[in-house]
């Protein structure tokens, strides 16, 4: 030290004091970044984390579509088609596929009369029985087979209620039944009275379970049909 340079004791005591002042001062940053972040819960203090992405993606044809999700989350079955209007805003397409609207199947295996209702309300789907001389078994939901009875069960025309309410999605991805572009037989309906094949710029939007979730897919153009 030169000579005249004045000396500034420092006592154990300024030493912590500052300590915990850094200390704290430190922590409080802490606590703004978890907040500001998305991950930090102020009303209980427990952090939270982040939903999982949603990505919606049209296939390599115009009504293909596949869905992905970063981590497990249930979806509801609906998949909804959005029409683009004329000043660029979306509105539901209503009363596709025979008014039940596209689902998230990825298959149409189960049609009319290929399910039958147990007498608890539960419709299970009708399949042959390869195994024995019995036409008809039924496939429970627990995966057992038990032969077709007509005077505890009946036929539905519909085995709309086997979809259930919410789809669980995750890394693998989902690719359910394409959009046919009609507006009758869109999915997995083939009857129809009146049928035409729309025509304009769409949309796929799948919401979660909860319906607290969004997910909107990139638009695609259904071009004239020749």
């Amino acid at each position: 030290m030169k000579p005249g340079t004045p000396r500034w004791p420092v006592s154990k005591r300024t030493i912590l004091g500052v300590t915990l002042c850094l200390a704290v001062a430190g922590a409080g940053v802490s606590h703004w970044l978890l907040t500001h972040n998305g991950v930090h819960n102020s009303d209980n203090d427990v952090a939270l984390l982040p939903d999982p992405v949603v990505e919606v993606r049209n296939g390599p044809v115009p009504g293909s579509v596949e869905i992905m999700a970063s981590e497990p989350i249930d979806l509801s079955s609906e998949l909804i088609v959005e029409e683009q209007l004329d000043d660029g805003s979306f509105k539901p397409r209503q009363n596709l596929d025979g008014g039940r609207g596209l689902k998230l199947v990825t298959s149409c295996d189960h049609r009319a009369f290929d399910c039958v209702r147990l007498k608890d309300g539960t419709v299970v789907p009708l399949v042959p029985d390869e195994g024995s001389t019995k036409r008809f078994v039924v496939k429970l939901d627990d995966g057992t087979f038990v032969p077709f009875q007509r005077d505890s069960m009946e036929f539905v025309t519909s085995c709309e209620q086997m979809i259930k309410a919410c789809v669980k999605i995750d890394e693998r991805g989902l690719r359910p039944v394409p959009w046919s572009g009609m507006s009758c037989s869109s999915q997995c309906t083939f009857n129809c009275n009146k049928n035409s094949f729309l025509r304009g710029r769409f949309r796929f939007v799948v919401t979660s379970c909860d319906g607290k979730s969004r997910f909107e897919g990139p638009v695609f153009e259904l071009p004239d049909r020749h």
